[in-house]
């Protein structure tokens, strides 16, 4: 066997259903270009989400990865338990020869270095929050990331029917689960309902028919500030869209996409390319998200 084939990859999963679609994206497009096996910690993550209770739940899509085993996790452990500042320094003093750990450099794009090829064994951990980090491996992730087919019969109706129409989907994350929602945004930047409107007003000055799907947690205040038309429709977690999978599923169903900072959103419009061609959709997408290269590079801006 090859040196080239017996490299691995090990990737640290945490967050929700989107940030485990990055960090996914991001570790497949680096097996494919190296030729190293991918294997996922599922466990610990999830284990130290004691606020959000986040799990795993990439296990309905065509991934190609294996778990990694108890002694294949130890790096992320001893990472979570000890830091990244303890657990360099603790790598320093026995020469470099622990695991080498891939963190995530920066709240922006930034290539992987060369320097990686010299590692056997690479400890994955970040948000990777870009389609640049897999660009390059686009028609494999498309593939391997298709949402699964809802259960649910009226979702299933309901996506026909979005396939038929005109459709939008409109995103709205409010953070409501965090005391700090401004945390979560570049800068601080909160979008407003006056701006989704402004959004939501130029998508109807270039297009007619439109259906609008509202998509939210729940029925908000936020909502009832927004420029709708009559026939849009609001679809929260109380209205029977509480799956994250069913409701990627939905969103990649709809044509065009406006939504706020959210990486489950961002992932629906991406995974709507696969049923759209780039030129029959219009995507407009928060300028605030916590990396500034989210945005794909056909997307609108606001």
């Amino acid at each position: 066997m090859s040196g080239l084939t017996r490299r691995k990859i090990f990737l640290h999963l945490e967050g929700g259903l989107g940030n485990q679609l990055f960090q996914y994206a991001a570790a497949r497009a680096l097996t494919a270009k190296s030729g190293a096996s991918l294997h996922i910690d599922s466990l610990t993550g999830f284990s130290f989400d004691y606020f959000y209770k986040r799990q795993f739940e990439l296990s309905r899509f065509s991934i190609t990865a294996q778990k990694a085993s108890f002694s294949q996790r130890a790096p992320f452990l001893l990472f979570r338990q000890l830091g990244m500042k303890r657990f360099s320094l603790i790598r320093k003093y026995f020469n470099d020869n622990l695991p080498y750990v891939y963190l995530e450099p920066a709240f922006k794009y930034v290539p992987s270095s060369d320097r990686l090829d010299a590692y056997r064994y690479i400890w994955m951990i970040g948000y990777w929050q870009s389609e640049l980090y897999f660009k390059r491996f686009e028609e494999t992730i498309r593939a391997e990331l298709e949402p699964p087919v809802p259960s649910q019969t009226h979702l299933r109706s309901l996506g026909e029917l979005m396939r038929q129409q005109n459709s939008v989907a409109v995103g709205i994350r409010l953070y409501e689960e965090t005391h700090n929602p401004r945390a979560h945004c570049r800068d601080g930047r909160l979008k407003t309902p006056g701006e989704v409107s402004v959004a939501i007003d130029y998508l109807q000055s270039i297009q007619e028919n439109l259906f609008f799907y509202i998509f939210c947690t729940h029925q908000s205040s936020f909502l009832s500030k927004l420029r709708l038309p009559n026939n849009s429709k609001i679809l929260t977690s109380d209205m029977g869209c509480s799956e994250a999978t069913d409701t990627l599923w939905l969103l990649s169903q709809c044509r065009h996409h406006i939504f706020t900072n959210s990486s489950l959103y961002w992932w629906g419009a991406w995974l709507s390319g696969s049923n759209y061609q780039a030129r029959s959709q219009t995507i407009l997408a928060a300028d605030n998200f916590i990396n500034k290269d989210s945005l794909c590079s056909h997307w609108l801006p606001f």
